[in-house]
């Protein structure tokens, strides 16, 4: 089962003032950016091995970085070429069943083969996890699989009054460095301090000049940059909930993949059940005789 995860965040912390001013220029990192490896490919592997390795182009569709778009059509996906790289990734391979494509991850269960095999106890709890009536009919139950959103990350952790205050310290420093322009313009100003002092200011000015301007760009750059990301950020979720909806309410081409999905399903439960009842009787026969 896939475990929702919930959102349960503490009220934000103010910051300090020179944090805020390196938020609002820069930004706090990406909270997306192990979304992937973090909280994607851990929740498909589970829902993988939940389903005995077995799984649909469409349900695969949640669990990737780049979700692939959709048709908009009744017949949703065109191509399931988006798959490959998670074949690759994970050693899967497509079984064609009744002239629908399922793909199967064995190497995704081997583990969890072994530990089911322990005991018939673990075996019986198997089969019955996967029995027909287990929610919709055993083919897709809604408390375990859902989209995994990404977080819409915000401009800046800064307040308001602290964005305020960091745009008025940037007017400050370009009504400073034009200042000194002025200054080094009028002869009679550069009589009250020693030439050298002089000398030295117009060598910082170009940097001067340069740190202001900078200031005040890098900001609304990124303010571009943010709200593309942001689109990009949505966008994926939109479709992510999408692929989700679907899956709640498939059409008669995907109902035909999860139903053959789930035949299969049951054929590797069921085999792997008695499997590991065998191999338990085996082992308590075993255990008699050398006791014997």
């Amino acid at each position: 089962m896939i475990v929702r995860h919930a959102n349960l965040h503490s009220p934000p912390r103010r910051l300090p003032f020179l944090a805020a001013v390196h938020s609002f220029l820069f930004g706090d990192g990406d909270p997306n950016a192990k979304h992937d490896k973090e909280r994607l490919y851990p929740a498909a592997v589970q829902y993988i091995q939940r389903h005995r390795g077995y799984v649909t182009a469409e349900e695969l569709a949640l669990f990737l970085p780049k979700v692939p778009t959709t048709s908009g059509k009744d017949d949703i996906v065109i191509s399931e070429s988006f798959v490959l790289p998670f074949l690759l990734r994970y050693g899967g391979r497509p079984v064609l069943v009744d002239d629908v494509i399922v793909y199967h991850f064995p190497d995704l269960v081997i583990m969890n083969n072994m530990s089911q095999s322990k005991s018939p106890q673990a075996a019986s709890s198997l089969m019955k996890a996967t029995s027909p009536s287990d929610g919709a009919e055993g083919v897709v139950a809604e408390h375990e699989l859902e989209p995994l959103l990404e977080v819409v990350p915000e401009f800046s952790r800064s307040t308001w009054s602290q964005r305020i205050r960091t745009l008025v310290l940037a007017g400050v420093n370009y009504v400073g460095v034009l200042a000194l322009k002025s200054i080094l313009r009028d002869h009679r100003s550069l009589r009250l301090l020693p030439s050298d002092f002089w000398r030295t200011i117009r060598w910082l000015l170009p940097l001067f000049d340069a740190y202001t301007t900078a200031f005040l760009l890098t900001p609304a750059v990124r303010s571009l940059l943010h709200l593309r990301y942001v689109r990009i950020i949505e966008e994926r979720n939109r479709l992510r909930r999408q692929w989700f909806n679907l899956l709640r309410t498939p059409t008669v081409e995907l109902w035909r993949k999860l139903q053959a999905r789930h035949q299969l399903q049951l054929q590797a439960s069921s085999g792997a059940a008695e499997a590991s009842v065998a191999a338990h009787h085996d082992q308590t026969t075993d255990d008699k005789s050398s006791d014997d």
